[in-house]
């Protein structure tokens, strides 16, 4: 919470412009300890978990990636409801994560690469070729879906033995 502190305001800030300047879910974030290597979140109670083995800067790579989620899913249901799967929303919000968390301004606050699941590879690396060709979050979004719909039923489902590798 101390580390976060330190950061919180400006990544909000900065994460907000990147979403078409589109408000964080009011209300608190909790972060909870777990002792397991996966971090869940629970967006509608804007709680998640954080691993309880502490290295600060991966530790913050993970509550900006999760906290990540509340924001982009604030904006994808008030702008993008049901225009893709619930399936392809959660892989989507997985990939624009992770191109936005390499992004330098946002990647200074934890100075972690952030890297897509492996099922995710193939999407990810076409999604962020088309990321800075678009003059907004919307524009993103919407070429986005186009893709995904096209795409989206020849994706691999997540092999967890590739996370293990």
């Amino acid at each position: 919470e101390t580390v976060f502190n330190k950061i919180k305001e400006e990544y909000f800030i900065t994460t907000s412009r990147l979403f078409d300047n589109h408000d964080w879910p009011e209300g608190n974030y909790i972060a909870n300890f777990t002792v397991w290597g996966t971090y869940p979140r629970i967006i509608q109670k804007k709680t998640f978990y954080i691993p309880f083995k502490r290295d600060n800067n991966n530790t913050m790579r993970i509550v900006c990636h999760e906290m990540l989620h509340m924001l982009f899913f604030d904006y994808w249901g008030k702008n993008f409801r049901d225009k893709l799967s619930k399936e392809l929303s959660w892989d989507f919000s997985e990939i624009i994560n992770v191109i936005l968390l390499n992004l330098p301004e946002v990647n200074k606050f934890f100075k972690v690469e952030e890297k897509p699941f492996p099922n995710h590879i193939e999407r990810y690396n076409y999604l962020k070729e088309i990321y800075p060709k678009c003059n907004s979050m919307k524009e993103f979004c919407e070429k986005s879906i186009i893709y995904l719909k096209e795409i989206g039923d020849k994706h691999q489902p997540l092999d967890w033995d590739d996370l293990a590798k």
